[in-house]
């Protein structure tokens, strides 16, 4: 395992923000051209989840505050496999879990934030 695989999954573990400088690294998200411009979140959960049922309407919130595309990802259906490449590429240890994207580079990825650092996140964004 590398020095950074062992990092990111340390930080993880230890429920902790990972974040990213916005112009650190660029992603070309698979369904081609999602993440080209303004800020895009995607969020990780499952119907089964009772943290990412709570996430879910805070996240519709702020969408509708912030006009942002947002992207659910369900990990208990089937057809997870058209996102298995975005998946590998991204450590996803549990749910509920968001990637925050702005003009195709991420911003952030990891645990649900709560509501008072989701906002501050968005709002770093709008700067």
């Amino acid at each position: 395992m590398s020095k950074l695989a062992y990092g990111i999954m340390l930080m993880m573990l230890l429920s902790c923000e990972i974040t990213f400088p916005p112009k650190q690294k660029t992603f070309n998200f698979p369904p081609s051209g999602l993440l080209n411009e303004g800020i895009t979140v995607v969020e990780y959960g499952a119907d089964w989840c009772p943290g990412c049922r709570a996430a879910k309407p805070i996240i519709e919130k702020f969408q509708k505050e912030y006009l942002f595309q947002l992207i659910s990802i369900d990990t208990s259906q089937d057809n997870i496999e058209q996102w298995k490449d975005y998946i590998a590429l991204f450590y996803i240890p549990l749910i509920p879990t968001i990637s925050i994207f702005k003009d195709g580079r991420i911003y952030y990825h990891g645990p649900f934030p709560l509501e008072k650092q989701f906002r501050r996140l968005l709002n770093n964004l709008n700067m």
